[in-house]
């Protein structure tokens, strides 16, 4: 099986019983070949209010769910190949956006993107 960035995956996550649930790959294409493992976003139908971390995506033909879910990225995870049994779709580009960014705010990487601030006195970047 081959997998892509997006995917919408089933897969049984440690912790469950083994339970399959869905799930989206967050591996970078250009490393999937070369890993056993992958990581990977579980989804929930369980739907909390935190739109920050969990962004809330609507079933469709392209992503393959059958229900409203949220993907889980507080609980991002790694996971065998192995584990994963079929593929059921594809996130789309907005919903793609929109997990990106929670990973941002989850992981604090925000304080890496943003310019650093400048010297007033000198206009040079600190």
């Amino acid at each position: 099986m081959t997998f892509k960035r997006g995917d919408m995956v089933t897969a049984a996550f440690q912790g469950d019983l083994g339970k399959p649930r869905p799930a989206v790959i967050l591996h970078a294409d250009e490393y999937i070949d070369a890993h056993e493992t992958l990581i990977l976003c579980p989804l929930t139908t369980y739907l909390a209010d935190s739109p920050n971390f969990r962004p809330t995506i609507a079933p469709s033909a392209e992503n393959g769910l059958q229900a409203v879910s949220q993907i889980m990225v507080d609980k991002v995870t790694h996971l065998r190949k192995t584990a994963i049994s079929q593929v059921i779709g594809r996130l789309g580009d907005q919903d793609m956006w929109r997990l990106e960014a929670a990973l941002i705010n989850i992981t604090g990487l925000r304080q890496a993107i943003l310019p650093l601030p400048m010297n007033e006195r000198t206009g040079e970047q600190q």
